[in-house]
């Protein structure tokens, strides 16, 4: 048993004194980050968002906080405008961050998925090299799955312009039809938003038609039937550590060949031989990436848990947000602060199995989810909604005794639905991807949003 550790205590002799200028795709999201700031002793804080988003800005006396008011068509659209628009800052807002900040001295903080350049002419805390973001390519991966001797499904590389017969994908398939997933051609995607699935000729064309103007290369593999997840590891110079698995909430549109990523819970309880392998696998995976490109912090490794064992898919080089589910209960742990100063070569003074103990310890005792989504339909304001579970799915509640409760409000793409659940009211054990369809359907009858028809995952057997 290792001896607990103040994290912020360990925290403090880095953030405090100093400037902070916090930059996130949206304004909401840095709310909780400077507060933490000014907790821990910093100077003073100034707040950037791509937009304004769902919930309070920074309070006053925290930070002077700005909105950009970046939008886009959908998720990866929203998130790609503020990254321009946070790179190419109007010039008086310039000016306001110059005389907040004379010397320049003042350090980024910004978002899990960044580029890692400088935003406002100041360093981000924790960028990562280029060497180390190209790993979350998923044209590419499977070349070092090959190397390490990991299991993974068969996959092969096409151009999109020649994906134009299902007789040239028959080699890949094991009965369940295709995956399609694109390169990162034009910079980071995620949440399946490059994700295609195929069963038929018009499929084929649908996954064709979009790939074609964003990807030069697009990997098919089959497409696999069991639970979606991720294993967390974090590398150190002389030692990985490893995690629990995680439920990824990728939910299947019935009426496309499209997926919905609506977030991760860590209800879900992976048989105890399969956390094992998925441990082992991130140990290993997270020595490899030490030794051949000197990765440093937290990176996750996306798959399927399949009848076969887990099959990866991708890989993370990066702080994933699957891992709030890990951590959500655990109030004394800044991680994703705690992350950016080992990825920047910061010695700090702990041993870390003392980290692994408290995340494994307290992931088992402290399950949470998230679950949220983007619609098109425009809101201006906030409406919440409370619900119960009753058997299998979510009702619509009038009482205040809630399980969980629905909250629309404004999105950089039209509005964001989220499920917010009270962590002690769900079941340990089974997935929870069939409750997040559930509580879409309630938001969807209740307030006529258009929102697809999904399925989740099934557990293979």
């Amino acid at each position: 048993m290792t001896s607990p550790v103040d994290w912020h205590a360990l925290l403090r002799p880095h953030i405090e004194g100093r400037r902070w200028l916090v930059a996130m795709d949206v304004l909401a999201t840095t709310t909780s980050t400077v507060a933490l700031l000014h907790d821990l002793g910093a100077e003073s804080c100034f707040a950037l968002g791509g937009s304004a988003g769902s919930g309070p800005a920074p309070a006053p006396e925290l930070a002077e906080s700005h909105s950009l008011g970046a939008s886009g068509p959908d998720m990866m659209g929203a998130i790609r405008a503020a990254e321009a628009a946070l790179r190419d800052l109007p010039a008086e807002l310039q000016d306001r961050i110059d005389a907040w900040d004379p010397d320049g001295s003042a350090r980024v903080i910004s978002t899990i998925f960044s580029s890692g350049r400088p935003i406002a002419g100041r360093r981000i805390l924790g960028a990562r090299p280029a060497s180390w973001q190209a790993l979350e390519d998923k044209t590419t991966i499977d070349a070092l799955w090959e190397q390490l001797g990991v299991p993974h499904s068969k996959s092969a590389l096409f151009a999109p312009n020649t994906l134009s017969s299902l007789s040239d994908l028959t080699h890949l398939d094991e009965g369940h039809g295709w995956v399609l997933s694109g390169d990162s051609r034009d910079g980071f995607n995620g949440g399946a938003s490059y994700v295609r699935r195929v069963r038929s000729p018009s499929d084929l064309a649908t996954a064709r038609a979009f790939f074609e103007p964003r990807c030069d290369r697009v990997r098919v593999m089959p497409f696999l039937e069991g639970i979606p997840c991720s294993i967390h590891g974090m590398v150190f110079p002389e030692t990985v550590l490893a995690f629990r698995p995680v439920e990824m909430l990728v939910l299947r549109h019935t009426e496309a060949p499209t997926f919905q990523y609506v977030g991760a819970a860590s209800f879900w309880t992976a048989p105890p031989a399969a956390v094992e392998s998925m441990r082992r696998l991130a140990r290993q995976v997270g020595a490899a990436l030490r030794d051949r490109v000197g990765y440093r912090g937290v990176f996750t490794i996306d798959g399927v848990l399949t009848s076969d064992g887990f099959r990866p898919t991708e890989l993370n080089p990066r702080f994933g947000a699957a891992i709030g589910s890990l951590c959500r209960g655990l109030v004394d742990l800044p991680f994703t602060r705690l992350n950016d100063f080992v990825v920047e070569g910061h010695p700090l003074p702990f041993p870390p199995e003392a980290l692994e103990q408290q995340v494994m310890e307290g992931s088992a005792t402290r399950r949470s989810g998230s679950c949220h989504t983007v619609v098109t339909t425009p809101y201006t304001e906030d409406k919440v909604l409370p619900i119960r579970l009753l058997g299998k799915r979510f009702r619509r509640c009038e009482s205040d005794d809630a399980d969980a409760t629905l909250v629309l409000g404004p999105s950089p793409a039209g509005c964001h639905l989220f499920l917010r659940i009270k962590p002690d009211r769900i079941p340990v054990g089974p997935p929870f991807g069939p409750l997040a369809v559930s509580g879409l359907d309630v938001a969807r009858e209740v307030w006529g949003l258009d929102l697809p028809q999904v399925e989740a995952a099934r557990e293979a057997h």
